[in-house]
């Protein structure tokens, strides 16, 4: 069961908001969602039952109700979800891309990884990281120092046991892991159901 009293973290991302929480007492559920990834690649994975997975949901779902309110939604919204492992190999990456279709979209990390010595040899690699960029094209064209939008890219180290959940009309991009160990992540989309009110 998620904890309920867990204050979940709130980033503001430009004019949107961006869910980054670690969860606590993860670890059996994270060991066990990077053995499962391992034994189903290819399934869809809320399809799978197992008590691991279960937590996932129930997390995932205090998450999204969170993300609901902080978005203004006022009466009870009925949503879905869609998923599968991600799992991310030796200088694998995932490119620029957005998801159409959904609310919201979002990672859970069972396992992810900085460098290996010796591999790579730039000193601005950023393996187990994911950017995210402004939707709002050219907006920082005439901001002036320490304005809080002169980036147009922010960038978050993935870490195990962290819930992300944002608008999945942000783009993002995941860096190539450099690490012989390959990143497993659980990746998901948010259906919203039609015709929800808000505020």
């Amino acid at each position: 069961m998620p904890n309920s009293d867990l204050e979940l973290e709130i980033i503001e991302l430009w004019p949107s908001s961006l869910l980054n929480q670690a969860i606590p007492g993860h670890e059996p559920h994270t060991a066990r969602l990077v053995e499962l990834a391992h034994a189903h690649p290819d399934e869809a994975v809320f399809s799978i039952e197992d008590p691991s997975l279960d937590w996932l949901k129930a997390q995932i779902g205090h998450g999204v109700g969170a993300c609901l309110l902080k978005a203004g939604f006022v009466s009870e919204i009925k949503w879905g979800a869609s998923g599968s492992f991600d799992v991310q190999h030796l200088d694998d990456y995932r490119s620029l891309r957005n998801h159409p279709g959904a609310y919201f979209t979002g990672i859970y990390v069972a396992r992810s990884n900085t460098d290996d010595e010796g591999i790579g040899i730039r000193n601005d690699r950023r393996s187990g990281c994911i950017t995210f960029y402004d939707p709002r094209m050219g907006v920082n064209m005439n901001a002036v120092n320490k304005d809080p939008y002169i980036s147009y890219n922010q960038t978050v180290t993935l870490l195990p046991g962290n819930l992300m959940i944002w608008p999945a009309y942000v783009s993002y991009f995941l860096h190539p892991n450099l690490a012989r160990e390959p990143a497993i992540r659980v990746a998901f989309d948010i259906q919203v159901e039609s015709g929800a009110k808000s505020a």
